[in-house]
Protein backbone atom coordinates (compact mmCIF):
# COMPACT_ATOMS: atom_id res chain seq x y z
CA UNK A 1 0.00 0.00 0.00
CA UNK A 2 2.80 2.43 0.88
CA UNK A 3 4.74 1.53 -2.25
CA UNK A 4 1.72 2.35 -4.43
CA UNK A 5 -0.06 5.09 -2.49
CA UNK A 6 2.34 6.23 0.25
CA UNK A 7 2.44 9.83 -0.92
CA UNK A 8 3.77 12.22 1.70
CA UNK A 9 1.22 14.86 0.68
CA UNK A 10 -1.73 15.20 -1.70
CA UNK A 11 0.42 17.44 -3.91
CA UNK A 12 2.97 14.67 -4.50
CA UNK A 13 0.17 12.31 -5.56
CA UNK A 14 -0.44 14.55 -8.56
CA UNK A 15 3.11 13.95 -9.85
CA UNK A 16 3.79 10.25 -9.13
CA UNK A 17 6.37 9.93 -11.93
CA UNK A 18 8.78 12.55 -10.56
CA UNK A 19 12.06 11.08 -9.32
CA UNK A 20 11.63 12.58 -5.86
CA UNK A 21 8.13 11.13 -5.54
CA UNK A 22 9.40 7.70 -6.60
CA UNK A 23 12.17 7.87 -3.96
CA UNK A 24 9.69 8.99 -1.34
CA UNK A 25 7.37 6.06 -2.12
CA UNK A 26 10.22 3.60 -1.72
CA UNK A 27 11.37 5.23 1.52
CA UNK A 28 7.86 5.17 2.94
CA UNK A 29 7.42 1.48 2.05
CA UNK A 30 10.72 0.41 3.61
CA UNK A 31 10.28 2.62 6.67
CA UNK A 32 6.73 1.47 7.29
CA UNK A 33 7.72 -2.18 6.99
CA UNK A 34 10.68 -1.71 9.34
CA UNK A 35 8.64 0.18 11.93
CA UNK A 36 6.18 -2.70 12.15
CA UNK A 37 8.76 -5.50 11.99
CA UNK A 38 10.96 -4.03 14.74
CA UNK A 39 8.23 -2.60 16.92
CA UNK A 40 8.58 -3.57 20.59
CA UNK A 41 4.96 -4.63 21.03
CA UNK A 42 4.94 -6.68 17.83
CA UNK A 43 8.14 -8.47 18.84
CA UNK A 44 6.91 -9.19 22.38
CA UNK A 45 3.37 -10.31 21.58
CA UNK A 46 4.40 -12.37 18.57
CA UNK A 47 6.26 -14.67 20.98
CA UNK A 48 3.19 -15.28 23.14
CA UNK A 49 0.28 -17.62 22.69
CA UNK A 50 -2.49 -14.99 22.66
CA UNK A 51 -4.78 -14.44 19.69
CA UNK A 52 -4.20 -10.68 19.54
CA UNK A 53 -1.35 -11.02 17.04
CA UNK A 54 -3.46 -13.12 14.68
CA UNK A 55 -6.27 -10.58 15.00
CA UNK A 56 -3.80 -7.78 14.26
CA UNK A 57 -2.51 -9.58 11.19
CA UNK A 58 -5.98 -10.28 9.79
CA UNK A 59 -7.34 -6.85 10.63
CA UNK A 60 -4.29 -4.93 9.44
CA UNK A 61 -4.07 -6.69 6.09
CA UNK A 62 -7.85 -6.35 5.68
CA UNK A 63 -7.64 -2.59 6.18
CA UNK A 64 -4.82 -2.31 3.65
CA UNK A 65 -6.72 -4.45 1.16
CA UNK A 66 -9.74 -2.19 1.57
CA UNK A 67 -7.67 0.91 0.85
CA UNK A 68 -6.02 -0.70 -2.17
CA UNK A 69 -9.48 -1.48 -3.53
CA UNK A 70 -10.70 2.01 -2.66
CA UNK A 71 -7.74 3.78 -4.24
CA UNK A 72 -7.71 1.66 -7.38
CA UNK A 73 -8.16 3.76 -10.48
CA UNK A 74 -9.88 0.97 -12.41
CA UNK A 75 -13.25 2.09 -13.69
CA UNK A 76 -16.10 0.13 -12.11
CA UNK A 77 -17.62 -2.40 -14.44
CA UNK A 78 -21.32 -3.09 -14.78
CA UNK A 79 -22.10 -5.30 -11.81
CA UNK A 80 -25.10 -7.08 -10.40
CA UNK A 81 -25.52 -8.63 -6.98
CA UNK A 82 -24.11 -12.01 -8.05
CA UNK A 83 -20.84 -10.56 -9.37
CA UNK A 84 -17.80 -11.07 -7.17
CA UNK A 85 -16.28 -7.88 -5.73
CA UNK A 86 -13.02 -6.51 -7.07
CA UNK A 87 -9.98 -8.57 -6.00
CA UNK A 88 -8.87 -6.19 -3.23
CA UNK A 89 -12.39 -5.83 -1.82
CA UNK A 90 -12.78 -9.61 -2.02
CA UNK A 91 -9.54 -10.02 -0.05
CA UNK A 92 -10.92 -7.54 2.49
CA UNK A 93 -14.07 -9.63 3.05
CA UNK A 94 -12.03 -12.83 3.40
CA UNK A 95 -9.61 -11.32 5.92
CA UNK A 96 -12.36 -9.68 7.97
CA UNK A 97 -14.05 -13.07 8.16
CA UNK A 98 -10.84 -14.59 9.51
CA UNK A 99 -10.56 -11.74 12.02
CA UNK A 100 -14.06 -12.53 13.32
CA UNK A 101 -13.20 -16.22 13.59
CA UNK A 102 -10.09 -15.21 15.54
CA UNK A 103 -11.55 -12.79 18.08
CA UNK A 104 -15.28 -12.44 17.51
CA UNK A 105 -17.32 -9.31 16.66
CA UNK A 106 -14.42 -6.95 17.35
CA UNK A 107 -12.90 -8.25 14.12
CA UNK A 108 -15.59 -6.50 12.09
CA UNK A 109 -16.85 -3.79 14.46
CA UNK A 110 -13.55 -1.90 14.63
CA UNK A 111 -12.73 -2.00 10.90
CA UNK A 112 -16.35 -1.07 10.20
CA UNK A 113 -16.15 2.00 12.45
CA UNK A 114 -12.87 3.10 10.87
CA UNK A 115 -14.03 2.65 7.29
CA UNK A 116 -17.46 4.22 7.79
CA UNK A 117 -16.00 7.27 9.57
CA UNK A 118 -13.36 7.69 6.87
CA UNK A 119 -15.80 7.36 3.98
CA UNK A 120 -18.31 9.77 5.52
CA UNK A 121 -15.52 12.28 6.10
CA UNK A 122 -14.30 12.19 2.49
CA UNK A 123 -17.84 12.03 1.08
CA UNK A 124 -17.39 8.64 -0.57
CA UNK A 125 -19.68 6.47 1.56
CA UNK A 126 -22.45 5.68 -0.94
CA UNK A 127 -20.05 5.39 -3.85
CA UNK A 128 -18.00 2.75 -2.02
CA UNK A 129 -21.11 0.94 -0.79
CA UNK A 130 -22.04 0.42 -4.44
CA UNK A 131 -18.62 -0.46 -5.82
CA UNK A 132 -17.62 -2.75 -2.92
CA UNK A 133 -20.78 -4.85 -3.40
CA UNK A 134 -21.76 -5.03 0.25
CA UNK A 135 -24.47 -7.67 -0.30
CA UNK A 136 -22.12 -10.09 -2.02
CA UNK A 137 -19.40 -9.32 0.50
CA UNK A 138 -21.80 -9.92 3.37
CA UNK A 139 -22.76 -13.28 1.89
CA UNK A 140 -19.09 -14.26 1.64
CA UNK A 141 -18.56 -13.15 5.23
CA UNK A 142 -21.47 -15.22 6.52
CA UNK A 143 -20.46 -18.22 4.42
CA UNK A 144 -17.05 -18.26 6.11
CA UNK A 145 -17.99 -17.36 9.69
CA UNK A 146 -21.41 -18.92 10.33
CA UNK A 147 -20.48 -22.63 9.90
CA UNK A 148 -17.93 -22.46 12.71
CA UNK A 149 -20.23 -20.71 15.16
CA UNK A 150 -23.13 -23.02 14.31
CA UNK A 151 -21.07 -26.18 14.74
CA UNK A 152 -19.43 -25.07 17.98
CA UNK A 153 -22.84 -24.00 19.37
CA UNK A 154 -24.26 -27.42 18.59
CA UNK A 155 -21.37 -28.97 20.49
CA UNK A 156 -21.50 -26.50 23.40
CA UNK A 157 -24.72 -24.56 23.90
CA UNK A 158 -23.05 -22.12 26.33
CA UNK A 159 -20.31 -21.10 23.89
CA UNK A 160 -22.04 -18.13 22.26
CA UNK A 161 -23.13 -16.63 25.57
CA UNK A 162 -19.62 -16.97 26.95
CA UNK A 163 -17.74 -15.86 23.85
CA UNK A 164 -19.92 -12.97 22.71
CA UNK A 165 -21.17 -11.97 26.14
CA UNK A 166 -18.28 -12.46 28.54
CA UNK A 167 -15.27 -12.13 26.22
CA UNK A 168 -16.63 -9.28 24.09
CA UNK A 169 -19.54 -7.28 25.51
CA UNK A 170 -18.58 -7.54 29.19
CA UNK A 171 -14.94 -6.64 28.50
CA UNK A 172 -16.15 -3.40 26.97
CA UNK A 173 -18.70 -2.51 29.66
CA UNK A 174 -17.05 -3.73 32.88
CA UNK A 175 -13.78 -4.89 34.40
CA UNK A 176 -12.94 -8.51 33.58
CA UNK A 177 -10.26 -10.45 35.47
CA UNK A 178 -9.15 -7.31 37.30
CA UNK A 179 -7.77 -5.69 34.13
CA UNK A 180 -8.75 -2.11 34.84
CA UNK A 181 -6.61 0.98 34.26
CA UNK A 182 -6.98 4.79 34.20
CA UNK A 183 -8.25 6.60 31.09
CA UNK A 184 -4.71 7.64 30.06
CA UNK A 185 -3.42 4.04 30.13
CA UNK A 186 -3.10 3.69 26.35
CA UNK A 187 -1.24 6.99 26.03
CA UNK A 188 1.50 5.38 28.12
CA UNK A 189 1.27 2.08 26.22
CA UNK A 190 1.74 3.81 22.86
CA UNK A 191 4.45 6.11 24.22
CA UNK A 192 6.53 3.17 25.46
CA UNK A 193 5.42 0.48 23.02
CA UNK A 194 6.09 2.58 19.92
CA UNK A 195 9.40 4.05 21.09
CA UNK A 196 11.35 5.85 19.79
CA UNK A 197 8.87 6.89 17.11
CA UNK A 198 5.84 7.61 19.29
CA UNK A 199 6.93 11.21 19.87
CA UNK A 200 6.48 11.91 16.15
CA UNK A 201 2.85 10.74 16.04
CA UNK A 202 1.33 14.09 17.14
CA UNK A 203 3.27 15.93 14.44
CA UNK A 204 2.47 13.25 11.89
CA UNK A 205 -1.25 13.68 12.61
CA UNK A 206 -1.33 17.49 12.82
CA UNK A 207 0.49 17.89 9.49
CA UNK A 208 -2.47 16.19 7.79
CA UNK A 209 -4.71 19.18 8.62
CA UNK A 210 -7.58 16.80 9.25
CA UNK A 211 -9.82 19.71 10.27
CA UNK A 212 -10.21 20.61 6.56
CA UNK A 213 -12.72 18.08 5.18
CA UNK A 214 -13.43 20.19 2.10
CA UNK A 215 -9.75 20.02 1.17
CA UNK A 216 -9.55 16.25 1.53
CA UNK A 217 -12.76 15.71 -0.44
CA UNK A 218 -11.12 17.42 -3.42
CA UNK A 219 -8.11 15.10 -3.35
CA UNK A 220 -7.87 11.91 -5.42
CA UNK A 221 -8.39 8.66 -3.56
CA UNK A 222 -4.77 7.69 -4.14
CA UNK A 223 -3.68 10.65 -1.98
CA UNK A 224 -5.74 9.70 1.09
CA UNK A 225 -3.71 6.88 2.67
CA UNK A 226 -2.32 9.15 5.39
CA UNK A 227 -5.83 10.33 6.30
CA UNK A 228 -7.10 6.74 6.31
CA UNK A 229 -4.25 5.75 8.65
CA UNK A 230 -5.18 8.60 10.99
CA UNK A 231 -8.79 7.39 11.24
CA UNK A 232 -7.46 3.85 11.73
CA UNK A 233 -5.24 4.90 14.64
CA UNK A 234 -7.56 7.37 16.36
CA UNK A 235 -10.72 5.25 16.26
CA UNK A 236 -9.03 2.10 17.57
CA UNK A 237 -7.34 4.16 20.29
CA UNK A 238 -10.65 5.80 21.28
CA UNK A 239 -12.56 2.52 21.15
CA UNK A 240 -10.32 0.74 23.62
CA UNK A 241 -9.91 3.84 25.78
CA UNK A 242 -13.69 3.82 26.23
CA UNK A 243 -13.64 0.09 27.04
CA UNK A 244 -13.59 -0.59 30.78
CA UNK A 245 -11.30 -3.62 30.59
CA UNK A 246 -7.83 -2.52 29.48
CA UNK A 247 -4.84 -4.60 28.37
CA UNK A 248 -1.63 -3.50 26.60
CA UNK A 249 -2.22 -5.93 23.74
CA UNK A 250 -5.47 -4.21 22.76
CA UNK A 251 -3.49 -1.47 20.98
CA UNK A 252 -1.73 -3.92 18.63
CA UNK A 253 -4.18 -3.37 15.71
CA UNK A 254 -3.27 0.32 15.54
CA UNK A 255 0.49 -0.25 15.22
CA UNK A 256 0.39 -0.55 11.39
CA UNK A 257 -1.49 2.76 11.20
CA UNK A 258 1.04 4.45 13.47
CA UNK A 259 3.85 3.05 11.31
CA UNK A 260 2.22 4.45 8.16
CA UNK A 261 1.85 7.92 9.69
CA UNK A 262 5.48 8.07 10.85
CA UNK A 263 6.79 6.50 7.64
CA UNK A 264 5.04 9.13 5.52
CA UNK A 265 6.34 11.89 7.76
CA UNK A 266 9.98 10.78 7.64
CA UNK A 267 9.99 9.72 4.00
CA UNK A 268 9.08 13.32 3.19
CA UNK A 269 11.92 14.62 5.37
CA UNK A 270 14.48 12.20 3.93
CA UNK A 271 13.70 13.05 0.31
CA UNK A 272 13.76 16.83 0.56
CA UNK A 273 15.23 18.85 -2.28
CA UNK A 274 18.47 20.82 -1.88
CA UNK A 275 16.74 24.19 -1.25
CA UNK A 276 14.45 22.59 1.36
CA UNK A 277 17.44 21.11 3.19
CA UNK A 278 18.94 24.58 3.63
CA UNK A 279 15.86 25.86 5.44
CA UNK A 280 15.89 26.01 9.26
CA UNK A 281 14.51 23.00 11.07
CA UNK A 282 10.76 23.25 11.65
CA UNK A 283 9.88 23.94 15.31
CA UNK A 284 7.62 20.88 15.35
CA UNK A 285 10.48 18.65 14.17
CA UNK A 286 12.91 20.30 16.57
CA UNK A 287 10.73 19.82 19.64
CA UNK A 288 9.77 16.28 18.63
CA UNK A 289 13.47 15.51 18.24
CA UNK A 290 14.31 16.98 21.65
CA UNK A 291 11.57 14.94 23.30
CA UNK A 292 12.78 11.85 21.48
CA UNK A 293 16.33 12.43 22.74
CA UNK A 294 15.10 12.80 26.33
CA UNK A 295 13.17 9.54 26.04
CA UNK A 296 16.18 7.71 24.60
CA UNK A 297 18.36 8.96 27.45
CA UNK A 298 15.72 7.85 29.96
CA UNK A 299 15.58 4.37 28.38
CA UNK A 300 19.40 4.17 28.42
CA UNK A 301 19.48 5.04 32.13
CA UNK A 302 16.69 2.58 32.93
CA UNK A 303 18.55 -0.20 31.12
CA UNK A 304 21.81 0.71 32.83
CA UNK A 305 20.29 0.26 36.27
CA UNK A 306 17.90 -2.44 35.06
CA UNK A 307 19.08 -5.32 37.27
CA UNK A 308 18.49 -3.21 40.37
CA UNK A 309 14.95 -2.40 39.27
CA UNK A 310 13.91 -6.05 39.10
CA UNK A 311 12.04 -6.90 42.28
CA UNK A 312 12.04 -10.20 44.11
CA UNK A 313 9.78 -12.90 42.76
CA UNK A 314 9.61 -16.33 44.45
CA UNK A 315 9.10 -17.91 41.03
CA UNK A 316 12.43 -16.46 39.83
CA UNK A 317 14.43 -15.36 42.87
CA UNK A 318 17.71 -14.92 40.96
CA UNK A 319 16.30 -13.10 37.93
CA UNK A 320 18.05 -9.81 38.69
CA UNK A 321 21.42 -11.48 39.19
CA UNK A 322 21.07 -13.59 36.06
CA UNK A 323 20.12 -10.52 34.04
CA UNK A 324 23.14 -8.62 35.36
CA UNK A 325 25.47 -11.50 34.47
CA UNK A 326 24.40 -11.36 30.81
CA UNK A 327 25.65 -7.76 30.51
CA UNK A 328 22.80 -7.16 28.07
CA UNK A 329 21.62 -4.16 30.06
CA UNK A 330 24.96 -2.45 29.43
CA UNK A 331 24.80 -3.17 25.72
CA UNK A 332 21.23 -1.87 25.54
CA UNK A 333 22.14 1.28 27.48
CA UNK A 334 25.09 1.90 25.14
CA UNK A 335 22.92 1.49 22.04
CA UNK A 336 20.21 3.84 23.27
CA UNK A 337 22.73 6.44 24.47
CA UNK A 338 24.54 6.28 21.13
CA UNK A 339 21.22 6.85 19.37
CA UNK A 340 20.58 9.88 21.59
CA UNK A 341 24.02 11.33 20.83
CA UNK A 342 23.51 10.75 17.11
CA UNK A 343 20.14 12.49 17.25
CA UNK A 344 21.70 15.48 19.02
CA UNK A 345 24.34 15.77 16.29
CA UNK A 346 21.70 15.64 13.55
CA UNK A 347 19.55 18.29 15.22
CA UNK A 348 22.51 20.63 15.80
CA UNK A 349 23.66 20.17 12.21
CA UNK A 350 20.26 21.04 10.77
CA UNK A 351 19.37 23.80 13.20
Amino acid sequence: ALRCYGFASPASAKSPLQSRTKRQLWFSAWLGSALVAFNLQILVWSHTGVSDMLLTGCMGTAMLCFFLGYASQNKPQHQHFLTLPRPWYLAFYLLISLAVLTKGPVGIVIPGLVIIAFLVYVGQFWAVVKEAQIITGGAIFLLITLPWYILVSLENSDYLASFFGYHNFERFTEVVNGHNAPWYFYFLVILVGFLPYSVYLPWGIVRLKFWRPSFWRRQPRSAQLSLFAMFWLVIIFAFFTLAVTKLPSYTLPLIPAAAIIVALLWSEQLTQSEPELKRPTRPSLLWSGILNILLMVAVAIALGIGPGLIGYDPAAPNLGTLFADTKLHRLGAAIWMSAAVGSIIVLLKNK
